[in-house]
């Protein structure tokens, strides 16, 4: 890829097969690659640890000796908010979803790994966190969302940024589910909140576009750390752009670890 700056755009001009696609952009949504990225593990940044730093950052607000619950915690958000506890000095316990992510979580730096295919993940998390844990991050939906809020301890915040578990798992919409699903996901009661001092809180950075000063602030604070190796590169799967098929059928299947990326 060539890049210019023009005023206050930056023009990117890429080569793929003998095509050119050129990229405008206001010239402060443009972040040079650090050197001990690919490309491939470049784009799978800002998304996935944007996203973590926003929940962690600007609505958790870290402490160290805090402990998490960390949901999907081997995926690609879940993995960065692995990373971003151990630099704050925050206990995580990680949930998976299979005994082969168990190694991957460790590695990002969780403490303790609850493995839902093989326990009950919530006895675990009980048994590892008795008082409850200061945060809980649930991208999962209906099918953790109830017990992940009674999972916090007082002064707890869940944090909620997908529905995993209400989407298709075949590539077609299952339409009697969903809106089972959304008539059964929880309700959370203002006045069970006031008294029991737990809070939820959602993320979705897609409906932010209102803030990028502060999101160009948490890109350059991310990659400041990934520059000086604090924070290690999102591990990625790569497909080619024409098999985005696949891509989507293997996130479907749950067995991914960390990131897809559609190479063109």
């Amino acid at each position: 890829m060539e890049g210019w700056r023009i005023g206050d755009r930056a023009i990117g001009v890429t080569l793929f097969g003998g095509y050119t696609s050129a990229i405008c952009l206001p010239a402060d949504r443009v972040f040079a690659l650090p050197a001990a990225l690919s490309f491939e593990q470049g784009a799978a940044l800002p998304t996935v640890f944007l996203t973590a730093w926003f929940m962690a950052h600007r609505q958790v607000h870290p402490e160290p000796g805090e402990r998490w619950l960390v949901h999907s915690a081997a995926g690609g958000v879940g993995g960065a908010l692995l990373q971003l506890a151990r630099l704050a000095g925050v206990e995580a316990t990680a949930v998976v979803g299979a005994s082969h992510k168990i190694d991957a979580a460790k590695a990002l730096g969780a403490a303790h790994v609850i493995d839902k295919s093989t326990v009950d993940w919530c006895a675990a998390a009980r048994r590892i966190a008795p008082g409850g844990f200061h945060a809980v991050f649930d991208a999962n939906g209906v099918s953790t969302l109830q017990a992940s809020f009674e999972a916090l301890a007082p002064m707890g915040k869940l944090v909620v940024y997908g529905f995993a578990s209400m989407l298709p798992k075949n590539g077609r919409p299952n339409w009697p589910k969903l809106a089972w699903d959304w008539w059964r996901t929880p309700r959370f009661n203002p006045l069970t909140m006031t008294t029991s001092n737990r809070s939820v809180l959602a993320a979705n950075l897609s409906f932010l576009a209102a803030e990028a000063p502060l999101l160009r602030r948490g890109m350059l604070w991310l990659l400041e750390r990934f520059a000086d190796g604090r924070l290690l590169p999102p591990a990625v799967e790569v497909f080619a752009l024409d098999d985005a098929a696949s891509a989507h059928r293997r996130i479907e299947s749950g067995q991914s670890v960390g990131k897809l990326v559609l190479r063109p």
